[in-house]
Formats: C-alpha cells, structure tokens, sequence
C-alpha cells in the first residue's frame, strides 16, 4: 500500500482537476490558501471504480459553482439556460474526466473498471468507503470565486471491512 500512497497526492488530485478545467470548461483551478469550505446547497458527482483497488472519487460545488462550471463546459452564455439534466451531466461528465486524468496519472489504476457518475444535491454532502480506506481530499478555488472539494477515497478490493 506504501507504493500506492506514494503515486497518489492532492497535488496530483489538483493536477487532474486543473488539467480538466483549463481544456474542458475554460475556468481556473488552484489550490485553497484557507480552509473554505462549501456552503448551502451543494451538488456532488461520483465516480466509483474497482479493479486490483475499489473506492470513489468526488467532485463537489456549491449550486452556484456547478451551474457556472455546466454553462461554460457547455458553451451556454448564461447558467439560467441549463436545465436540470444538463447540470447533472456537466457534473457527472467533470468526475468522470477528472477520474480519467487521475487513473492516467497513477499506475495503481491500471485494471480499475470505472462507474458511470452519480449526482447527489443537497446540504453537508459526503462520501464514505467501508474498511479503512485511504483518503486524499482537496479544497480549491475555481476562477478564485468558488469553493470545490475534491475526494479519493480507496483500498485493496480484498482487503477486509
């Protein structure tokens, strides 16, 4: 596990997360200098994997954040243009490509098979993993306006709860 811990950091959750950013929604993201964290209402996109490891990877915005993201990502002038289900799949489709650029990143996920995403809304939103998992989590700032939270949680498949 000591391999693995060494492959994957936050540097390299923020990487995934600027990479995918700068290319796919034209919005800046860097680390928080503070601690902020998101407030009200949030929407969440999941991506669980499995393989030789299992666990999830999470992006989270506030409401505000995430329709900002969706409009940019989808080319829209403004975010009262999205409709529910675009917003759920700019989301979804931001986890799911943060994911890729992470699994990319790190050669522990060589085999892992990779969920299609799951969008939560709602207020203090979190994610767990049984067992004991390895966690990295992330807090940056988006276009130095909003708050996100970046998770990866994971442990061997066969490890024992």
């Amino acid at each position: 596990m000591a391999v693995m811990q060494a492959q994957l950091s936050t540097d390299l959750l923020i990487a995934g997360a600027r990479d995918v950013f700068e290319t796919m929604v034209f919005m800046a993201v860097e680390p928080a200098t503070d601690e902020r964290r998101i407030q009200g209402p949030a929407t969440q996109g999941i991506v669980s994997f499995i393989g030789p490891i299992k666990g999830c990877l999470t992006v989270r915005f506030s409401d505000a954040c995430a329709a900002e993201v969706a409009a940019n990502m989808l080319g829209l002038s403004r975010p009262n243009l999205l409709s529910p289900e675009m917003l759920d799949d700019a989301v979804g489709e931001i986890a799911n490509m943060v994911m890729g650029t992470v699994k990319t990143a790190a050669d522990m996920f060589g085999a892992v098979q990779i969920s299609t995403p799951s969008i939560v809304h709602g207020r203090r939103l979190s994610h767990e993993l049984s067992g004991r998992p390895n966690r990295i989590d992330a807090v940056v700032m988006i276009d130095d306006r909003y708050p996100a939270e970046l998770s990866l949680l994971w442990r061997e498949r066969f490890e024992s709860a």
